[in-house]
C-alpha cells in the first residue's frame, strides 16, 4: 500500500498507478518496463515469476489454499465442491495479504521480526472487529488523543 501511495504522489495527479506517456496514459504492454527494471537491477524475471514468488511465500506462511486462490484471482474448478461454499470477502483476505507483505518485507530486510508481528497483530485485531466495535475504538482513540 505504501508503494502505491508513493507512486500516486510521484505521479503528479495522474489517474493511473502505472502511467505512461502514450495516448492511453497507462502502460499497455509491460515488456519494456520489465526490461528496464531487469536492466537496472541486473535480475531477469517475468510477471509470472512474481506470481510464483507470491504464491510460494503465501504457502510458506501457511495461508489457506482457497485464500491463495482468491488472492491470485484464480477460479475454482467445477469439480471442487468445497470452493463453492467458500466465500472470502476483501476484508477477510486483507489479513493473509498483510502476512505475505510482511514476509516479503522481512526477506528484503525492510522489516524486523518485532515490527512484523506488531503490525500483523494490530491488523488482525482491527479486521476482527465489526463496524460498531471499530467506531467505538475510534471514539476512544479520539477521546484519548484530545484528553492529553
Amino acid at each position: 500500500m505504501k508503494l502505491l501511495e508513493r507512486r500516486k504522489y510521484k505521479s503528479g495527479g495522474n489517474e493511473f498507478v502505472f502511467h505512461a506517456n502514450n495516448e492511453k496514459g497507462h502502460i499497455i504492454e509491460p515488456k519494456k518496463v520489465i526490461g528496464k527494471i531487469a536492466e537496472n537491477s541486473e535480475i531477469n524475471f517475468t510477471l509470472h515469476d512474481l506470481r510464483r514468488t507470491f504464491t510460494t511465500l503465501a504457502e510458506s506462511a501457511n495461508i489457506g489454499t482457497y485464500s491463495i486462490k482468491r488472492l491470485l484471482n484464480h477460479k475454482s474448478q467445477r469439480d471442487d465442491v468445497t470452493a463453492g461454499y467458500t466465500v472470502l470477502t476483501p476484508e477477510e483476505l486483507r489479513v493473509p495479504a498483510l502476512e505475505i507483505e510482511n514476509k516479503i518485507l522481512k526477506l528484503a530486510g525492510l522489516q524486523t521480526e518485532k515490527s512484523q508481528s506488531n503490525d500483523l497483530n494490530i491488523g488482525i485485531l482491527i479486521d476482527s472487529l465489526n463496524e460498531n466495535q471499530k467506531n467505538e475504538l475510534l471514539a476512544k482513540l479520539f477521546k484519548e488523543m484530545h484528553s492529553n
